[in-house]
Parts: C-alpha cells; structure tokens; sequence
C-alpha cells in the first residue's frame, strides 16, 4: 500500500475507535433483537465490509481501506456481541456457558492462527496481496450462508420448544427481550468496570506489538515474511511466549 507507520496506526486505530464506541450500543440493540437475527445482520456487513477492504487492497487505495475497515469493524461488533448473547441464553450460568464459550474462543484462535500464517504464503504464491483478503471475503460468503441455516433452525427451536431456565434463580433465559433496557447499563457491579479499565490499557499495549509481530520477527531474526509469519503466529497464540518474543525483540 506504500504507507508509513503512521497510516497503518491509523488504519488499525480507526477499527478499534469504532469497537470503542458501539459495543455497548450495540448490546443494547442484540438484547431487543436477538442474538440470531444480529448475526445475520452482522455477518452481512462484515462481508461488505471485507469486500471493500479487498477492493481497497485491489486498486491499491489507502483512504478507500479505512472507509471498508470502518464498515467491517460495524459487523464485528454485531457478530461478537450476538455470538454471546446467544450462549447466555442456550447455557446458564455454571452450567456450560464458560466451557461453551472458552471452546468458542479456542477455534477462533486457532483460526486466528491458520490465517496470520498463511497470510504471506497466499500473497507471495499468488504475485498479489490482495488475494489474501478476497480470500476472506470467500470465507465470510461461507459463513454468511452458515449464519442463514441457523437462524432457520433457531428460529423453528423458538416456534417447537421451551426456553431453557436458570436453576438457580428460576429464571428464563431469553434469546431476545420485548423492549430496550437502558437501566440496566447502570446495574452493573463496579467489578465489571475495573476489568473495563485493565482491558483498556491491557488491549492497547499488546496491540502495539500484535499488530507489527510479523514485520518485527522479519527484522529480528532476518528471514522471510513466511517465516517471519509463522513465528509471530506462534507467538501471538502461544499465551505468555508472545511477550516474551516481543520484549527480546525490542531489546534487541
């Protein structure tokens, strides 16, 4: 793309403004509509979002990208926020919404990983970096296809069975309420909030260096991107071995 570091940080920092500003909205919203039909949602302007990422990457425009990064980070949101309304209200509390969720965050890892490390391979293989992103783009039609089948089949589960309850507090756990509860937000324990502050300086400095693994592992071991794209891989989901890299990496 022929940009600096600057643009890059700004290309990245306008997808996290965006989560910033309308995860809570956007929960507020999942919790009146649903989890299903906000996956949907969401996944459809994820897709038009990575389309025009890819096409941004095509004709090689950097302001193009950030308008397509603003408009995917619309749909990630929705899509994340939808995936855990709809554990909270197949799996009470203590009774498998921790392990559903935690297998849940496994895959995506392990996703996470095949992609960064297949990244430079596509790129280099095939003469252009854009196909590693309309790559994506075939994968989020995939799963936009997915999304479809399953709000059919919830949908026919709602219409069939009885919600599941808690046993512990008897109540019923809901897929989606009948209005907007705005109080609720205020309800929420000060815990909540403090793990709020610690993700917010948590997040943003092991960003600084997940963001840059590959071009820094390149440089510091002085191998390919291939390589260097496997070892930020490993890094980056490997749990504490990723500070550790990137520390010996900046010290040295």
């Amino acid at each position: 793309m022929h940009i600096n570091n600057v643009q890059f940080s700004l290309l990245e920092a306008s997808e996290d403004f965006m989560a910033t500003l309308l995860l809570l909205p956007s929960g507020i919203i999942t919790d009146r509509v649903g989890g299903a039909e906000m996956i949907v949602y969401g996944n459809i302007v994820y897709t038009l979002g990575s389309i025009l990422v890819a096409a941004a990457t095509t004709v090689r425009s950097f302001n193009f990208m950030i308008g397509g990064r603003v408009i995917l980070a619309l749909g990630d949101i929705a899509t994340q926020i939808a995936q855990y309304k709809m554990f909270s209200s197949w799996f009470a509390p203590s009774n498998g919404f921790a392990s559903t969720l935690g297998f849940e965050l496994a895959i995506g890892k392990i996703g996470g990983f095949v992609g960064k490390s297949t990244a430079n391979i596509i790129a280099k293989n095939t003469g252009n970096f854009a196909w590693v992103f309309w790559t994506a783009v075939f994968m989020n039609l995939f799963t936009n296809a997915a999304s479809a089948v399953f709000w059919f089949f919830n949908k026919y589960c709602n219409k069939h069975y009885r919600g599941r309850r808690d046993n512990a507090t008897d109540e019923v756990l809901t897929e989606k309420n009948k209005k907007f509860e705005f109080q609720k937000v205020f309800q929420l324990p000060w815990m909540f909030w403090a793990v709020l502050g610690f993700s917010l300086f948590q997040t943003s400095a092991a960003l600084t260096f997940s963001q840059n693994a590959t071009e820094l592992a390149e440089q510091r071991f002085a191998v390919d991107s291939i390589k260097a794209g496997w070892y930020s891989s490993l890094s980056q989901y490997a749990g504490k071995r990723e500070e550790m890299m990137c520390g010996s990496m900046v010290s040295n």
